[in-house]
């Protein structure tokens, strides 16, 4: 795992229909360390999910920015010191896996394919793909499963699924949003 550094982070959504903007966030600062396992805490509606998005990179702060590797030279941004932030987290990337409260698995797929879905939208062969999807769905316990379509297995079964979906594409970090809920 990388080290993840947020850096003055804060989201701003507009409001609706040209209402109150919403700020979800303000002035977040954090690093999380290569190894540790950080928990978000909170009430519904106070961020968790907008940070996780961040951190995903399926939304961009509003202002400050986040990063994703060893960005530091000299206790300084790489930005700061002219020197391109190649770390900085600007859209998803395959270095991030994202587990969703939401299976959000591909109804089309099995079990199998959806696992090595990503594998396969980076141009790895059949071969490693399916190694190593069956790997990961052996450690969660589906093994068995790998040819039935997902509509047919319980709601924490396809949860499984998108974990070893995440997991076979050996992520530097791994993010879930309510993943047994």
């Amino acid at each position: 795992m990388s080290k993840l550094q947020i850096h003055d982070v804060s989201v701003v959504y507009p409001g609706l229909n040209g209402g109150e903007q919403v700020r979800a966030l303000s002035d977040i600062n954090f690093t999380i360390e290569p190894g540790e396992f950080v928990v978000a805490l909170g009430a519904s509606g106070c961020g968790k999910t907008t940070l996780l998005s961040l951190m995903a990179g399926f939304i961009s702060p509003t202002e400050g920015y986040l990063t994703l590797g060893e960005s530091q030279i000299s206790g300084l941004p790489r930005v700061a010191c002219g020197i391109d932030l190649h770390d900085k987290i600007d859209g998803p990337g395959k270095e991030r896996g994202v587990v969703f409260q939401k299976h959000a698995l591909l109804p089309w797929l099995n079990v199998i394919e959806n696992t090595e879905f990503g594998l396969k939208l980076q141009g790895i062969g059949k071969k490693e793909r399916r190694e190593r999807a069956t790997h990961f769905l052996k450690l969660v316990g589906l093994e068995e499963f790998h040819n039935h379509p997902v509509y047919q297995l319980s709601g924490g079964m396809q949860q499984r699924v998108g974990i070893a979906r995440a997991l076979t594409n050996d992520p530097k970090m791994l993010l879930l949003d309510e993943p047994l809920g």
